[in-house]
């Protein structure tokens, strides 16, 4: 086996910069655009191994202007909205491999620009600045027959979830402190002035007794699945944005379908599948529409039923509040879960 040279992705990312600059010189990138490109391939350095600043460059180099816009957009973002300097994960956000195959770079930057806009809309402040941050924000906790349960809004540089979307939603288990379900989605207008919300990915547990986790879950959730739980976030999310519409990526068009095949191995999930199960309809162009509720559905006509709505109902509450702001007084009708 070849081993690399500890300082090889140094010198590379000494070549690339130096490419950079002479392309500069010739006119293909203007001034201030190399500036810009090179300015943000130092902070990744900073924070991040040299592999992770040369990927970067390489990214730069390969996309040119579409990269640029997106840096611009990122710099822009943050100073008028007066929030940190973007994040190196947001920084380096894998453009060419992003949300749904099938997308140019343009269409990928206006998905990922209306999300901003949306989420500095409707987000609670907190909630903003953690997500920006690369962070993760505790939207509250709720209790099945004898677990209790935390539901975490999350940056997908957390999960590296990065490549399906720019928020994920956690569900976690707080006695085992294992992450039973997540997904990630992000905020768009499908339609002109219409907020909407895409869902890129829905995952599980990858530990060897992932099933014996989700069983256990659902039994003490009265039958809820966790992936279910994360479903329902993601709805109420949507709900209290006003968004009629949650559209879902069918597995045909997941960007882990886009890679090569030896990769493609990790979309474990058949999505088709999933989202059929749980009422979506195929629609074009993104693959399968939900329909958002105005509250949980009624499910329940025995005793566990009832408090399986019950749990839909704390999770939906969580979620809406986490995520705009505001007040809930659920913990006092579902009992103390502080």
């Amino acid at each position: 086996m070849v081993t690399a040279h500890p300082r090889a992705p140094a010198r590379r990312m000494t070549e690339l910069i130096g490419e950079i600059e002479k392309r500069q010189t010739t006119g293909a990138f203007a001034m201030q655009t190399a500036a810009r490109t090179l300015r943000h391939g130092l902070r990744v350095a900073r924070s991040h191994a040299p592999s992770d600043a040369l990927r970067f460059l390489r990214a730069a180099h390969a996309a040119g202007p579409y990269r640029d816009r997106w840096l611009c957009f990122l710099e822009d973002f943050a100073r008028t909205r007066h929030l940190p300097a973007p994040s190196a994960d947001l920084l380096m956000k894998p453009l060419n491999q992003y949300m749904t195959a099938g997308l140019s770079l343009a269409e990928r930057i206006r998905l990922l620009r209306m999300h901003y806009g949306a989420m500095t809309a409707f987000a609670a402040p907190q909630v903003v600045r953690q997500l920006w941050s690369s962070g993760t924000f505790d939207a509250g906790t709720f209790r099945g027959k004898s677990g209790r349960y935390a539901l975490w809004l999350c940056a997908t540089s957390v999960f590296q979830t990065r490549k399906e979307g720019e928020i994920t939603i956690a569900l976690r288990d707080l006695e085992s402190e294992q992450i039973l379900a997540r997904l990630t989605f992000l905020l768009a207008a499908v339609e002109p002035a219409r907020p909407g919300m895409m869902i890129g990915g829905l995952q599980g547990p990858k530990q060897a007794d992932a099933k014996e986790l989700i069983v256990s879950a659902t039994r003490d959730l009265y039958g809820l699945r966790p992936r279910d739980a994360v479903l329902t976030a993601a709805l109420a999310i949507a709900n209290s944005i006003g968004a009629r519409e949650v559209w879902a990526v069918p597995s045909s068009m997941h960007v882990h379908n886009t890679r090569e095949k030896r990769l493609q191995k990790r979309l474990f999930v058949d999505y088709d599948e999933v989202w059929a199960e749980r009422g979506a309809r195929r629609a074009w162009p993104f693959g399968w529409l939900f329909a958002v509720p105005a509250a949980t559905p009624r499910s329940g006509k025995t005793a566990n039923g009832r408090r399986r709505d019950e749990v839909k109902d704390a999770i939906w509450t969580l979620a809406r509040s986490g995520f705009t702001g505001e007040a809930s007084d659920w913990p006092q009708i579902f009992g103390q879960t502080g």
